[in-house]
């Protein structure tokens, strides 16, 4: 069996070897951040369901004292 001679006494890795491996960490990162970028996404749609509910409570109490005070001006 002959040997392989290399330049130097180190191996190194092809530019391409090392743009996967980044590649690999990425994605390994991303990975482990999804349940708190979900749980993140979960608490704005909540907090925006709140707000919806809240500007809606305001203009039913707005066009309540509306309706009320025709009833007074025009009505009885």
């Amino acid at each position: 069996m002959s040997s392989i001679a290399y330049p130097s006494s180190r191996l190194t890795a092809h530019r391409g070897v090392a743009r996967v491996q980044r590649f690999a960490a990425l994605v390994r990162g991303l990975c482990l951040r999804q349940p708190a970028r979900q749980e993140a996404i979960a608490q704005a749609q909540h907090a925006a369901a709140l707000q919806e509910a809240r500007t809606m409570a305001a203009l039913a109490r707005a066009m309540n004292g509306i309706a009320v005070e025709d009833i007074r001006r025009y009505g009885e």
